[in-house]
């Protein structure tokens, strides 16, 4: 315990002298922050560029139309349909502002940007994310060769992130899943074809490691859900209990996730 008071208080020194030096700046338009402030965005952007309360499904996480939302509401497509997320939510909507952001953390020279989406994905969606209960976070996997030429895997860096500011009980493991074929961008693909190509592209490692468990999935920005349908399906057929996901962002609206069966 006085370790962890020890490093808490040396974080908090030198995070107060970087903020004399080099004074916080948001991340969208760049005027000065508060020393003490909690994120990383100013008051005008993250409340007219960037946050938008999300009304969107429960369960697969699909934006809906203004006021149509009651709590633990499900769309039509998760009350007729077998999915297989148990639960899953965005921070904020892939809006102009946030997409330079979420583009440049995909790369090495973006990396310092997992902990201040990281940040902002726990101080919107903080308290449900530790409501569900997660004992292992697990970032959604890279194929091993895209990771080689960029330097790094962003879903495992916001997992990380996120796993620590949570202050839960949960377990971080490196790589418990793998992307073990290389699957397309898919940008410029439709539903159907996003689909097809993620199908059987994850491979539980350690079965040891979701067994039994509830797993939350972290990633930067949501579209179809494709992937993360696939990977929950992984999951659960490895034996886990539960799978939850979690985005910095979320694109689309008001239509119901493509998925088959």
């Amino acid at each position: 315990m006085f370790l962890d008071v020890w490093r808490c208080a040396c974080a908090w020194v030198a995070g107060g002298l970087l903020d004399l030096w080099y004074p916080r700046a948001c991340l969208v338009c760049g005027e000065k922050l508060h020393p003490r402030a909690r994120l990383s965005f100013c008051g005008p952007c993250l409340g007219g560029q960037i946050y938008a309360v999300l009304e969107c499904c429960f369960r697969c996480g699909t934006i809906l139309p203004p006021g149509s939302v009651k709590p633990c509401y499900l769309c039509a497509w998760c009350a007729q349909k077998a999915v297989p997320l148990d639960g899953c939510v965005s921070a904020v909507p892939y809006v102009e502002a946030m997409r330079p952001l979420i583009l440049k953390c995909k790369h090495l020279e973006g990396a310092w940007l997992c902990r201040p989406l990281a940040e902002l994905l726990v101080h919107v969606r903080g308290t449900q994310l530790r409501n569900w209960s997660p004992d292992v976070v697990i970032g959604v996997p890279r194929f091993y060769r895209r990771r080689i030429l960029t330097g790094y895997d962003q879903g495992r860096s916001l997992a990380v992130q996120v796993g620590r500011l949570l202050r839960v009980r949960c377990r971080f493991v490196r790589y418990p899943v793998v992307r073990q074929r290389r699957t397309r961008v898919h940008v410029g693909m439709s539903p159907t074809e996003r689909v097809r190509n993620v199908r059987g592209a994850f491979r539980v490692r350690q079965r040891s490691v979701v067994q039994g468990r509830r797993v939350l999935l972290v990633d930067d920005v949501m579209t179809s859900g494709a992937t993360l349908f696939e990977l929950a399906r992984t999951l659960k057929r490895s034996g886990a209990v539960a799978v939850f996901a979690a985005t910095v962002a979320r694109a689309g609206s008001f239509s119901a996730p493509s998925q088959t069966t």
